[in-house]
């Protein structure tokens, strides 16, 4: 379970990688840390489907089937339950959203 574990997060954080890579190739700005901050909040915000300040599993899921359906892929039924397994260990208050600060 563990190594499942471990791949669910290398996939999540590559997905997250990707909207961030595509995010940041439309500025060309030189700084670093300011662009990888604005990307966090872009990337939070256009998953924010309702724009309550949390993004649900939901919301999360639509992102990233939406991402990996325009990079040719999709996710199996099983991955996905996988990732709202890892969605939940990442929200630290266990109300079934992220915020900002746990994005």
């Amino acid at each position: 379970q563990t190594r499942m574990t471990a791949k669910v997060c290398v996939f999540v954080l590559l997905c997250l990688l990707l909207v961030v890579r595509e995010s940041a190739g439309k500025l060309g700005k030189l700084n670093v840390a300011e662009d990888v901050a604005s990307h966090q909040k872009e990337a939070f915000a256009k998953a924010d489907g309702n724009g309550d300040g949390q993004i649900s599993f939901d919301e999360y899921a639509a992102m990233l089937t939406a991402t990996l359906k325009a990079a040719g892929t999709e996710i199996s039924p099983e991955q996905m339950k996988e990732l709202e397994e890892a969605f939940k260990k990442v929200d630290g208050d266990g109300n079934g959203g992220l915020s900002a600060a746990e994005w």
